[in-house]
């Protein structure tokens, strides 16, 4: 199973981290926050499954999402909008391959 596999019966988090310089170096497109500012409103939109959940974390600098189902063999996808205490907007999208509850 890859690192975004998700089989049906499973329910996971995915993480968008918008923190400045956290898990990746400076001007890789990783981090996105300027130092003190955060995330004041969040869309965030599942296709291809079912979204749990979302909520923001890492002192309102992360939005975390939790999605559930989805059919075999096809593949989600998380669409996360935030608007920042500065004004700014930015727009992240990750993809999920939903993979069947096969455990042999």
């Amino acid at each position: 199973m890859a690192d975004n596999d998700k089989r049906v019966s499973e329910v996971l988090d995915y993480d968008f981290d918008f923190a400045p310089v956290t898990n990746s170096t400076a001007n890789d497109g990783g981090d996105y926050l300027d130092a003190g500012e955060t995330l004041t409103s969040k869309v965030v939109t599942v296709t291809g499954a079912t979204m749990d959940s979302d909520v923001f974390f890492n002192a309102n600098t992360s939005v975390k999402v939790w999605v559930s189902s989805g059919a075999a063999n096809t593949e989600a996808v998380i669409v996360c909008s935030c608007v920042t205490s500065g004004g700014r907007t930015v727009t992240r999208a990750t993809s999920i391959k939903i993979i069947a509850d096969n455990y042999i």
